[in-house]
């Protein structure tokens, strides 16, 4: 399903569109990730409700780590690098997991008795509202002139 929604765009697929979008709020990144849907260099490891996917990306933007995990929210338009690696989220997770069962208050994580965990877990909101180090330079474009 990824990969079916991926339909290059050079006008949009473009990192000064991309500049352009983040300084406009339309589109939030966190971290060296190119936000380009079904890409053949993302996996997909995780998916909530269709719009919000974790993904293993091998192919990141400069500064960016393969096989570094990504949490995209296409209806957000948001996406946010979470780990290096799989193998690093999962220790992550693990101890924010103890942190939880030991004090809930200081942990990041939610966990609704009924839902489970949230899905914005991990998330680095505070750093959307500017352009990530690798989009620093670059000259925005408005795609729509």
């Amino acid at each position: 399903m990824w990969r079916d929604n991926h339909d290059p765009e050079p006008e949009w697929d473009d990192p000064q569109v991309w500049a352009y979008l983040v300084d406009k709020d339309l589109l939030r990144l966190n971290g060296p990730v190119r936000p380009v849907v079904g890409t053949a260099g993302t996996v997909v490891v995780g998916d909530m409700n269709g719009d919000v996917h974790w993904l293993l990306d091998f192919d990141p933007a400069p500064g960016g780590t393969p096989g570094q995990v990504v949490r995209v929210d296409v209806e957000c338009s948001s996406w946010d690098v979470l780990a290096p690696s799989w193998a690093q989220l999962l220790h992550r997770y693990a101890e924010d997991l103890e942190l939880f069962a030991a004090d809930p208050g200081r942990s990041t994580l939610t966990i609704d008795q009924g839902l489970g965990p949230a899905c914005e877990w991990g998330t680095t909101s505070e750093l959307w509202t500017t352009r990530p180090a690798w989009l620093q330079g670059i000259e925005a474009r408005n795609p729509h002139l």
